[in-house]
């Protein structure tokens, strides 16, 4: 009766289990939670008569394996490749555990084709335990491969609090405790096993949300800003269109005049104003092209020398939204660093090299912003979180195509590497 109790306590546990590593391995089921869970209740129902009726290792260990297959095929969305590996590595995990307690209870009978007697409550209730925490190193490997971070709390709590169930466990057998007591409190210990990771999972959930919020408010004050700079050069486009548009009626005039020298003359001076003037040799590429000529424009309204050495081909494998995030966000933060300074300059590098776009922006500083490991910068700004999201906005972009994003200061200097590999 005591063992039996246990056995089905514990059976129901490593159910719960399957059912997270599944989760983990498939995401949400195709059938919904509610044939989900009956699929995993059938599991469990169906594993507890083989042990009981049959109880011979390698049947069970088959049939339990081939419903783990069956639940991967209709339940969740899989191929047959995908459904049968994840099984196999389910069943497989599940089953090491099990050897290792029955190592550490010194009962393990590799006789698989006989039935066989366990009788070890201890070994009964830290079998599951052992078996959620694989279970649990597994999914944090998973989430990492996902590129989900996983905080070295959870880390440590994965690791302690399974090992301190089991000391418990120990520790509750060795008492020779009524048996209703010693069921009371494994049935405890398992709840507070599955509460503890829930919580943990919430908490992560919630940090995740958070983060995904904040992205959300970097991406609309970016929008915000390209907005406002789409704006500003329909502006400036319409008042050099009406500029040309005089321009095209006296080049007529003088032409009707026979004014040929006068003509000259005029388009020799349009040609040195500001209509044609370019402050770099032009690349061809749109995207670098227009985002530098309408920022080139705004440094010289600002007073700020530039210095321009910019090299790369035509077509660039990279997103234009990303490109151009990247870019405004560091000529911005150049840009509010210089007006900060009598010695206003700014240097901009783009080149291509083995496959990889480089690009560096250096600018003078007032030698105030001091660095930390989380937004690269501490600003000296009075809206210190807006000017946050420029750095943030940067890193997020440049970590979106897997680049590579520094920044350090050397002397007057404050400058600022991105690196961005083109496959």
């Amino acid at each position: 009766m005591l063992f039996a109790t246990f056995y089905i306590i514990a059976n129901i546990f490593q159910s719960y289990e399957l059912w997270l590593l599944y989760r983990c391995f498939f995401g949400k089921s195709k059938r919904g939670a509610g044939i989900e869970f009956l699929a995993f209740v059938l599991f469990f129902a169906i594993t507890m008569l083989l042990n009981v009726f049959i109880d011979i290792p390698i049947l069970t260990g088959l049939s339990s394996y081939v419903m783990l297959v069956l639940i991967a095929f209709l339940g969740y969305e899989s191929g047959w490749k995908q459904g049968l590996l994840y099984s196999v590595f389910a069943f497989v995990s599940m089953t090491l555990a099990e050897c290792i307690v029955g190592l550490a209870t010194g009962f393990l009978d590799l006789n698989v084709f006989q039935s066989r007697e366990y009788y070890n409550v201890w070994g009964m209730v830290a079998l599951p335990v052992v078996q959620y925490l694989v279970v649990l190193m597994i999914r944090n490997f998973r989430n990492l491969q996902k590129g989900r971070e996983i905080p070295i709390l959870y880390w440590a709590v994965t690791i302690v609090l399974p090992v301190f169930s089991l000391y418990l466990d120990l520790m509750i057998c060795q008492q020779n405790f009524y048996w209703l007591n010693m069921l009371g409190c494994t049935v405890i210990l398992f709840v507070m096993n599955v509460l503890v990771f829930y919580l943990c999972d919430v908490q992560i959930e919630n940090m995740r949300v958070r983060f995904e919020k904040e992205k959300l408010e970097q991406l609309n004050v970016y929008q915000n800003r390209q907005l406002k700079l789409m704006h500003q050069m329909d502006e400036e486009l319409r008042i050099q269109r009406h500029d040309f548009q005089k321009h095209i009626s006296m080049l007529a005039f003088m032409n009707s005049q026979g004014e040929k020298e006068k003509l000259t003359a005029y388009l020799n001076e349009m040609q040195e104003g500001e209509l044609f003037q370019t402050k770099f040799e032009r690349t061809d590429n749109f995207v670098i092209d227009s985002t530098l000529s309408y920022k080139l424009q705004e440094a010289d309204r600002l007073g700020i020398e530039t210095k321009m050495d910019v090299k790369v081909p035509k077509d660039l494998n990279v997103s234009a939204y990303v490109l151009t995030g990247i870019l405004t966000n560091l000529l911005d933060n150049a840009m509010e660093a210089c007006e900060k300074v009598q010695d206003k300059k700014i240097k901009i590098t783009i080149k291509y090299a083995k496959k990889m776009l480089i690009i560096r922006i250096s600018n003078t500083y007032d030698g105030k912003e001091k660095f930390n490991s989380v937004m690269g910068i501490k600003t000296s700004k009075k809206d210190k979180e807006l000017h946050g999201y420029g750095i943030k906005s940067i890193r997020h972009m440049v970590e979106s195509v897997d680049g590579d994003f520094e920044i350090h200061t050397k002397e007057k200097w404050f400058v600022a590497d991105v690196v961005i590999p083109l496959v």
